[in-house]
């Protein structure tokens, strides 16, 4: 059987990976992800955005912005500026702010909102699954209700996060579920099937 090379980054993950599997939680109803262990960078956008305002004090629902949590799931859109002035036609309107929004959809420009939350690479992913089961936009990425600035507070891009609450909800945790890569052949072979 061919031995396994694993580059400087996995073994420097593998030990992060395995304390957060061995911090997780007990309760299947209420998992959420671990806090993110690194700093939360919050991403400058191209226009100030409150989480805590719209999500928080509006108690808008996440859907209203993100339109991939009501259709296809697939991925979570990013508002464009018309979404925005639905609203802001005539809320705010004195605010600077607003005022490059209005001008985003003067001009039909993309507002190049700065994702926070990306997919690594070899992650086959969508939120359709877990829309489908009910899981509440919290448990993964964390009360951005209280978020002023939008950051990446949870740890929701460390494996043992996912493997975690496939655990707890007794979901199908094999590589192929969430990896295109490496392929189900390459899993056979490094098993010696």
């Amino acid at each position: 059987m061919k031995a396994l090379r694993f580059g400087a980054g996995f073994c420097i993950l593998l030990p992060v990976l395995l304390l957060l599997d061995s911090a997780a939680s007990d309760e299947n109803d209420n998992y959420r992800v671990p806090p993110n262990f690194a700093p939360a960078l919050q991403p400058v956008q191209p226009v100030p955005f409150s989480h805590a305002r719209h999500a928080g004090t509006l108690n808008l629902p996440c859907g209203t912005c993100h339109a991939g949590a009501n259709n296809s799931g697939d991925d979570m859109t990013l508002p464009d500026s018309s979404l925005c002035m639905s609203c802001h036609r005539v809320v705010a309107i004195d605010n600077p702010a607003i005022q490059q929004l209005a001008e985003y959809d003067r001009t039909g420009s993309a507002i190049g909102w700065v994702r926070v939350y990306k997919l690594l690479d070899g992650v086959n992913w969508t939120h359709r699954p877990h829309l489908d089961a009910s899981i509440d936009c919290r448990s993964c990425h964390g009360d951005v209700a209280q978020l002023e600035l939008m950051s990446m507070t949870t740890a929701i891009t460390a494996m043992s996060s996912c493997i975690n609450c496939h655990r707890a909800h007794a979901a199908n945790s094999q590589c192929e579920t969430c990896h295109t890569w490496p392929s189900s052949e390459q899993l056979r072979r490094w098993k010696g099937e």
